[in-house]
């Protein structure tokens, strides 16, 4: 098992209902591909764990690079695992948005 731990930032300020359909979507992909982790966003930047079978989190790092929703996506940490530690959650998270537009 891999874990994987980055930063970013933000293209702009998210909302709640915008962070809200990331994690939606993050929760089912992760689901499907026995990923866990945790997100936490905050003014602007994003940091997030991903955990699980090599080849999905390298595969979800990569699907999150792409996203033109944040730049400067920083690897922080990689590294071969036994033991999750968000062994319950498919995305936990700690959020704080921008107010609605």
């Amino acid at each position: 098992m891999l874990r994987i731990f980055y930063i970013s930032a933000a293209t702009r300020f998210a909302t709640a209902r915008e962070l809200d359909d990331i994690l939606a979507v993050s929760r089912e992909r992760n689901l499907a591909d026995q990923i866990t982790g945790l997100l936490l966003y905050h003014d602007g930047s994003f940091a997030q764990i991903l955990e699980g079978p090599d080849e999905a989190v390298r595969n979800c790092f990569e699907r999150i690079k792409a996203d033109d929703r944040h730049v400067g996506c920083r690897k922080l940490l990689e590294e071969e695992i036994e033991e999750r530690y968000f062994n319950d959650w498919s995305m936990g998270c700690a959020l704080s948005a921008a107010p609605a537009a």
